[in-house]
């Protein structure tokens, strides 16, 4: 008798425990902000599904078959994934001595500003589109600034632990410039990648050859 009352005990303990388990789970949903909802206007989603489609018509354009992201899912593409692409695409041709076809151009043309605002004004892809329709001073000016800017970075560091050069970034920029620069030019760049490399060669825990 005394071990049923004590079974008999234990069942309603653990079912009150449940009940109160249960209500605390109940409480704590209903406690619970929110998801967050945006609201986007109609407008505003074709716009960017139009703009994702003309970058990929501009990306196809310069031959590129695959565009790299974190997901599977083709409609969650974003323009960033795009014009990741399109970069890689113009470094298989560093020194940018291939040019479009005037029916590559015809293409490409009416998307141009599109490319400048994506890519941003200041940017490699960008200078790559200006020397490409001809803007060959705007697309210069803008990688002479890049460069000094890579360079005056690379001057800056007092370490670094990658196992990719430094120097990368700037050489990039010296191939795509040397061809629309004077010989006085070339000379420079050529003087402060020297400067550049002697800086790297010292830096501390530098674990590559330059």
């Amino acid at each position: 008798m005394r071990v049923l009352f004590f079974s008999l005990l234990l069942v309603s303990s653990n079912s009150f425990a449940d009940m109160a388990m249960r209500a605390q789970s109940k409480m704590s949903a209903s406690l619970a902000a929110p998801a967050p909802t945006y609201q986007l206007t109609t407008a505003d989603i074709k716009a960017h599904n139009q703009n994702i489609l003309n970058l990929l018509t501009v990306a196809e354009t310069l031959k590129v078959k695959e565009i790299s992201t974190y997901s599977n899912d083709a409609g969650s593409i974003r323009p960033l994934s795009v014009t990741e692409a399109m970069s890689k695409k113009m470094t298989e041709n560093p020194k940018w001595d291939v040019s479009l076809s005037p029916t590559e151009l015809q293409t490409i043309t009416p998307h141009l500003e599109l490319m400048k605002n994506t890519f941003g004004e200041k940017t490699y892809g960008w200078a790559w589109f200006l020397k490409q329709t001809g803007k060959t001073a705007e697309a210069k000016k803008i990688l002479a600034d890049l460069f000094a800017e890579r360079s005056a970075a690379v001057m800056t560091m007092q370490g670094t632990f990658h196992h990719q050069s430094p120097l990368i970034p700037v050489l990039e920029i010296e191939q795509a410039l040397a061809p629309l620069s004077t010989a006085d030019e070339k000379a420079k760049m050529q003087t402060k990648i020297q400067e550049l490399k002697v800086h790297v060669s010292n830096l501390k825990d530098y674990m590559i050859n330059t």
